[in-house]
């Protein structure tokens, strides 16, 4: 089971669909000045370090709810890790090519001298091995939004990893969790002590910069609110879930309003967004908490954070080609979001849910895998 057939769980696809519209609201601020600056960097600012760590906190809930049924076998692990690749890759591959190919200035890019191979760097989920001071990003891929997949796939694999330990899961989980984020930058780093915070690397470069940075505890704490979804913790008193739903929402718009502690870390945006992903989780067993509208978004979230760069930058370009000025205000910007909606929900139905499927089954069929009652079938051996 993947995240597009679980999910009736309506509020997590409505976060999810909430955080793809902040990081979208955050690059179309573009509009009314640099990043970062005057009202507008006041207003969205905040909202694209909430996008991606709710991001990172819902993916390691989802891999926890739809893994509840591991048999613990090799199979399952090889499983899971087939149908998370095929159910990335492909959108990201295009929407990579059709960023590079259709926008000049990123095409110019690509045609330098190491060009294709940051494209095959960025399309291979790799962080550009730069300065260590670069984290968490390194250097931005070809497709920038790109850099938090880095981390999801790596994520992933380790999580695959850890499903074929069987009733050890959680113990290899944690256990690979302590080495990579306490032993490892203890006796590898520069020796300036542990930290929660993700410009931290340790003087650490690439990939293991990327195994060692503080982001990696968000997909943990999702996992261990997983859990807790998971367990036969029910709260049936609508009236107590509806305040601790009012106090926790109130809590992180508070911390969005005042800008304090908005870093990606659990030290930082995680005050808010843990007692949030967690109560809403909770009261979702009990009473419907997320509009449809909302769901809807989450559902098509996914492909509006890959796609809404090529639509904005696309507009920009195609503004100046007919003669016009550099967009601005408030017209662009909606323009752009509504747009970037409309791509997504075109990329949703022809590439999320049929290219991935179409990826997952070549790749059984390539690699000669196939299940049968129970035991792992690769090229006519049978392995436990």
């Amino acid at each position: 089971m993947d995240d597009r057939s679980h999910g009736k769980i309506d509020v997590i696809q409505g976060m999810r669909g909430l955080a793809a519209l902040l990081v979208v609201m955050w690059h179309g601020s573009r509009y009314f000045g640099p990043y970062g600056t005057g009202w507008a960097g006041r207003v969205f600012g905040p909202g694209a370090s909430l996008g991606v760590g709710l991001f990172f906190l819902i993916s390691g809930f989802i891999m926890v709810v739809t893994t509840k049924t591991c048999d613990g076998s090799l199979v399952y692990a090889i499983r899971f890790m087939i149908k998370r690749f095929a159910r990335v890759w492909p959108t990201y591959f295009i929407a990579t090519l059709l960023f590079v190919i259709l926008i000049p200035s990123r095409l110019a890019l690509f045609r330098a001298a190491d060009g294709p191979w940051r494209l095959l760097q960025g399309l291979s989920f790799i962080p550009a091995a730069r300065t260590p001071t670069e984290a968490p990003i390194f250097a931005f891929p070809p497709l920038p939004v790109g850099w938090t997949l880095n981390y999801e796939m790596y994520f992933y694999a380790f999580f695959a990893v850890s499903l074929a330990f069987g009733r050890a899961r959680w113990v290899a989980f944690a256990t690979w969790i302590f080495i990579s984020l306490v032993v490892v930058p203890h006796f590898m780093g520069s020796g300036t002590g542990l930290s929660l915070l993700p410009s931290t690397s340790y003087g650490l470069q690439g990939y293991i910069g990327l195994i060692v940075n503080p982001i990696i505890l968000l997909f943990a704490t999702g996992c261990l609110i997983g859990v807790i979804y998971q367990s036969r913790l029910i709260i049936r008193n609508t009236f107590a879930l509806n305040m601790a739903m009012l106090v926790a929402i109130v809590m992180v718009v508070v911390q969005y309003g005042t800008g304090i502690r908005v870093e990606l870390s659990i030290s930082q945006w995680g005050l808010t967004l843990i007692p949030l992903l967690l109560i809403l989780s909770i009261a979702s067993k009990t009473i419907p908490v997320s509009p449809p509208f909302v769901t809807y978004l989450g559902g098509i979230s996914f492909s509006l954070y890959l796609f809404h760069p090529l639509v904005q930058e696309g507009f920009d370009y195609l503004a100046l080609q007919a003669g016009l000025r550099a967009p601005t205000g408030l017209s662009a910007f909606f323009i752009t979001t509504a747009a970037s909606i409309a791509v997504a929900i075109l990329s949703r139905r022809y590439l999320e849910l049929r290219l991935s499927d179409a990826v997952r089954d070549l790749l059984m069929r390539v690699t000669q895998i196939g299940w049968a009652d129970k035991h792992l079938v690769i090229r006519g051996q049978s392995v436990e």
